[in-house]
């Protein structure tokens, strides 16, 4: 792994407050009837490959308790939802979940602004919804449906402009941010903490990719960048497809500076977007060499339960898990734990909350929940938590 992954020792489980449900459910639960859980993200189209490693994460739990007996004998089932990447799918799919199936837990969506979409359905007809990947506090903030298994972006740019000014001795740095829910609190957060630490801001550039000429405006920043003889540092805020653009237009220039990213960039998919260019095949590291980036998952440092995950994941299949399957499955696991812990009724809507109540039962490190990727737990809100970050630290256990 190329990219310097700087990980969180701890992860938090964010639930805020605030509900409007709605009457309509789904018809009961039988007896018999298996225990559903939902996976939503993009199945298809370009981010499909996270959409994949979002389920098999969640298979592979569910497989693991299906073959360990089930919950009181009764079947897991993983219902899959294709939302493409798409504010307008994502509603429609999230309202197909809320009033059609008997799921009692989403697991999704993949991007924080398509999570934002998803999540006032959740709350509006009142399922319990975690996401292991959207990072926007604002998905969790006023929404006590909905869930995080992984640290925000107030954490990550609070830590990123720390980890800059205080161990990588940089004074100045250029940001560069995607104008969604994403990349705005981001850039935000990193922006106050850079100012408090001193770290001087040379420029701030604001990307809509949905609108703006990508291509054209990366070219401008790089061009400014080039002309300065001292450029420092270069926050990051951007998704993995357009933070890949950019990160190869600098290497492509020859500019010498630091980068650090968010957990976009220090995702596998963030990596794999150079793969198949021809001068990073024959020099591997060519383009991510020298990138810092917040990261949820480091499989060559990880703790003994993460290397029996990876070592599962690998066999069923065949291939390495990457950040988003573990996160996915830590998510999957949670979810169980909560169904395991709830009284499972006839009422759909009453088992939901059940088991809602039992995700706000995660409450500190004594009632965390130890995944594969840290201790689970929930705080009361995304913002007041006292914890910061870490350089992670394998357990031994």
């Amino acid at each position: 792994m190329r990219v310097a992954g700087l990980m969180v020792g701890s992860i938090m489980l964010w639930g805020i407050t605030g509900t409007l449900m709605f009457s309509f459910v789904p018809v009961g639960l039988a007896a018999g009837d298996t225990l559903q859980i939902a996976v939503i993200g993009p199945m298809s189209g370009k981010d499909h490959e996270a959409g994949q490693a979002m389920l098999d994460g969640v298979n592979l739990r569910v497989i693991e308790i299906n073959q360990s007996g089930g919950i009181d004998g009764r079947t897991l089932e993983v219902l899959t939802y294709d939302d493409q990447n798409d504010k307008v799918a994502a509603r429609d799919k999230a309202m197909e979940i809320a009033q059609d199936s008997k799921a009692l837990v989403v697991i999704g969506h993949y991007y924080s602004s398509i999570s934002l979409e998803g999540g006032r359905i959740y709350k509006d007809y009142g399922i319990p919804a975690i996401t292991a990947s959207a990072t926007a506090p604002e998905v969790t903030v006023g929404n006590n449906w909905y869930f995080r298994v992984v640290p925000d972006t107030n954490l990550q740019g609070k830590f990123s402009a720390l980890y800059l000014r205080n161990i990588l001795e940089q004074k100045s740095v250029y940001i560069v941010f995607e104008q969604d829910a994403y990349g705005m609190t981001l850039k935000r957060s990193f922006e106050q903490a850079s100012r408090n630490a001193g770290l001087q801001i040379k420029n701030i550039w604001g990307v809509d990719s949905a609108n703006n000429d990508v291509d054209r405006k990366f070219d401008a920043i790089t061009h400014e960048m080039q002309r300065d003889p001292n450029p420092g540092a270069l926050f990051v805020a951007l998704q993995d497809h357009q933070a890949a653009k950019l990160v190869r237009s600098i290497r492509d220039t020859g500019i010498d500076l630091v980068v650090m990213g968010g957990d976009a960039i220090g995702s596998d998919s963030f990596q794999r977007k150079f793969a198949k260019i021809p001068i990073e095949t024959r020099s591997p590291g060519h383009y991510t060499d020298g990138i810092y980036a917040a990261t949820f998952f480091i499989r060559d440092i990880s703790n003994r339960q993460a290397r029996q995950f990876s070592k599962k994941f690998k066999q069923r299949f065949d291939k390495d898990p990457d950040d988003i399957a573990a996160t996915h499955y830590d998510a999957a696991a949670i979810a169980v734990e909560a169904i395991r812990k709830a009284n499972i009724e006839f009422d759909v809507a009453q088992t939901r909350k059940n088991i809602r109540n039992q995700l706000n039962g995660f409450r500190d490190i004594e009632t965390a929940y130890k995944g594969i990727t840290g201790r689970i737990f929930l705080t009361r809100t995304a913002l007041s938590s006292s914890r910061s970050p870490s350089v992670y630290t394998p357990t031994a256990d």
